[in-house]
């Protein structure tokens, strides 16, 4: 389909200039230039904020911000889930990230959090619908809180036996994402980084909040991001919210994601980035309620500190348990 004028016109704009803001988009504005104020002048709010969605890499959205639940349009909703100040403002001081010993060990002694291609995350939400392009995006996901949640072990935290959590600052976390010059590649075999294989441009990182989402028969029936609720917003654009959004089913994991957009497409399902020496000094790593590993202090050195679980002796039967005997009788 041929694009239209604006857009034909936009794009030029965008050659010359790199990146424009949302305000400029708006007729008032004559930064970029009286033809292109011109070809807008007509076009309503929620026009424009379907324009500014065609061409969201490459716009900066410095509109005032409203309340979460005044929001209308899927543009504001992502421009409030990706500032940085609100997520300063949360009452959280750590984000939290559940996995297991092996992965662990391997981030620890390689200085490297990986990172996956949204095809390979649990939530259909994201990727499932028509048209919609995932393929240069990467993250690795947090709970945007220290306590320990029973849910994210059950989910994350497996085997029970090898469950890992590891927690950080929340202001070191934040700095991380603004810090990140460069990107490795990992093999999707066997999930090494390749050697030699670093991008140090054509990328943008960042962190971002989740907002998760309650569908109707008619639609949308509410977003909820942490405390906040919104029932004004009814029409998800999911290209512009791709990795933004989940069902409320996993509205307990109170995600926030450490996020990589690369320029170009690649055949790797996962990338890495470098974890500073602030972010592994400050880190503090918790074994699962059920673990039973040797944890080597001499090769966590460099972590800040090392703990037992608040469940640690108190989860004494599962059903993983059950499960186990069950398989150990069929085989006699």
């Amino acid at each position: 389909m041929e694009k239209r004028s604006t857009e034909k016109l936009l794009d030029s704009i965008l050659s010359k200039y790199g990146k424009i803001k949302l305000s400029d988009l708006k007729p008032e504005n004559t930064k970029k230039g009286e033809a292109f104020i011109a070809s807008v002048s007509n076009l309503s709010d929620d026009e424009l904020y379907k324009l500014s969605s065609l061409y969201y890499n490459q716009i900066e959205f410095n509109t005032p911000a409203r309340p979460f639940s005044k929001i209308d349009n899927p543009t504001e909703l992502a421009q409030y889930l990706e500032d940085e100040e609100k997520i300063k403002d949360t009452s959280e001081q750590y984000v939290s990230h559940y996995t297991n010993f092996e992965n662990v060990t391997k981030m620890v002694t390689g200085k490297k959090l990986y990172l996956a291609n949204p095809s390979k995350m649990n939530d259909g939400l994201e990727f499932s619908y028509p048209g919609m392009d995932c393929s240069k995006l990467y993250f690795s996901s947090f709970a945007l809180e220290k306590a320990e949640n029973l849910g994210m072990w059950s989910m994350y935290g497996q085997p029970w036996s090898d469950g890992i959590k590891i927690s950080v600052p929340k202001k070191e976390f934040l700095d991380w994402a603004k810090k990140v010059a460069k990107v490795h590649l990992v093999d999707n075999t066997s999930c090494e980084v390749i050697a030699g294989s670093t991008i140090s441009n054509g990328f943008s990182a960042r962190t971002t909040r989740v907002a998760y989402v309650e569908q109707g028969s008619k639609g949308v029936e509410k977003i909820i991001c942490g405390q906040a609720k919104n029932t004004s917003l009814k029409t998800l654009d999911r290209q512009i919210l791709t990795g933004l959004i989940k069902d409320i089913a996993w509205s307990y994991e109170k995600e926030i994601r450490l996020r990589v957009d690369l320029d170009n497409t690649i055949p790797n399902n996962r990338i890495a980035i470098d974890i500073p020496e602030s972010v592994l000094g400050r880190m503090i790593i918790t074994t699962g309620p059920r673990f039973s590993n040797n944890v080597d202090k001499a090769v966590f050195s460099d972590v800040g500190a090392i703990q037992k679980s608040i469940f640690t002796g108190k989860l004494t039967r599962i059903y993983c348990d059950v499960c186990n005997k069950n398989a150990g009788n069929e085989k006699k």
